[in-house]
């Protein structure tokens, strides 16, 4: 082999030891802090906590249900933790983040033409 070639090989080498090594470095996981805005779809029982009749509460599984009435376990995949409502929480544990939506809520003006 002449010179330029084992240059070559040696910088191959060590650039493939040196990629290695930085790809098995543990990172620290970085955690997220989810805040839902929604209506019925992403209602966390927000509703129970208000003084309201019982036809206005949202009791439904978070997350969606689908055609079959069951959750499609999605989020549990995802390794996303449940999100309570913001009600339920203290000041102090809005750090994972908070359930805002309502059952009944509604963005459109046709929704509640008083706001």
């Amino acid at each position: 082999m002449s010179t330029p070639n084992i240059h070559i090989l040696s910088f191959t080498i060590f650039a493939r030891l040196l990629l290695s090594t930085l790809c098995n470095i543990d990172q620290t996981q970085n955690d997220i802090a989810l805040f839902i805005f929604g209506d019925i779809l992403n209602d966390a029982e927000t509703n129970n906590y208000i003084n309201t009749t019982a036809f206005f509460k949202a009791n439904f599984s978070p997350y969606g249900e689908t055609f079959f009435h069951y959750p499609t376990f999605i989020a549990e995949y995802a390794k996303l933790p449940l999100i309570p409502p913001y009600l339920q929480l203290r000041n102090d544990q809005f750090v994972g983040g908070a359930n805002f939506a309502s059952a009944g809520a509604g963005a459109l003006p046709e929704t509640f033409p008083g706001l």
